[in-house]
Parts: C-alpha cells; sequence; structure tokens
C-alpha cells in the first residue's frame, strides 16, 4: 500500500488522539451541572423580552406628561434623546451657559486626551 509509518499515522495514531480529545471535551461539558447552562439561558431570553423587543415604541398618552432632566451633560443629553423618542414632553435644565456637564467645566490634572 504505502508507507507504513503514515498508515499507522491515518488508521491508529490520529483517531486515537481525535477520540481522546473529544471524549475529554464531552466529559467536561457533560459533567457541568444542565443549570449552569439553562439558567443564563432563559435570563437572556427574559430579559431580550422585556427589554430588547420594543425598541422605539411610544408610551401611551405620554403627551400628558412634562418631565425634568436636571444637567445638560452627557445622561442628561442622552436622557432627552430617549424621552424624545418615546414621545414625551421634556425640558431639559443647564446651571451653565453651554451644554457639556462636568467634563466641559471641571478640569483634571493629569488626564489628556489627544482628540481635538
Amino acid at each position: 500500500m504505502g508507507d507504513p509509518l503514515i498508515t499507522a499515522l491515518v488508521y491508529y495514531i490520529f483517531p486515537g488522539l481525535v477520540v481522546s480529545i473529544l471524549s475529554l471535551i464531552f466529559y467536561q461539558v457533560l459533567s457541568t451541572p444542565l443549570g449552569w447552562y439553562i439558567v443564563p439561558a432563559l435570563a437572556a431570553g427574559a430579559a431580550w423580552a422585556r427589554y430588547g423587543g420594543n425598541k422605539g415604541k411610544k408610551i401611551k398618552n405620554g403627551e400628558r406628561y412634562n418631565a425634568i432632566v436636571v444637567g445638560a451633560g452627557f445622561s442628561g443629553l442622552c436622557m432627552g434623546a430617549k424621552l424624545a423618542e418615546k414621545g414625551i414632553p421634556f425640558t431639559i435644565f443647564e446651571s451653565a451657559t453651554e451644554v457639556g456637564g462636568t467634563w466641559h467645566h471641571n478640569t483634571y490634572p493629569g488626564c489628556a486626551c489627544d482628540v481635538w
């Protein structure tokens, strides 16, 4: 047929290594309690059903309310965008003359940014 070394590698050694490695992997996976897989999967599914499936839905009678957002920093502007997305009127109050929040008004010695 061919070289006996290649025949031994192909028919005996390689399959033996593959079976050993696969049995080790299966043992590790199957020896873990099934709850370690099911509970996170159920939690992820519940979180997706609760928070992932209602993007952009308007709130019923949202125009009847008026929200107040204190501060025009990153969080305040994000809150304004989310309220506008849901159709709720809002007012953003800022103590300074411009938007920017803490990062705009304070200085932090030693901190640097290369984006200007």
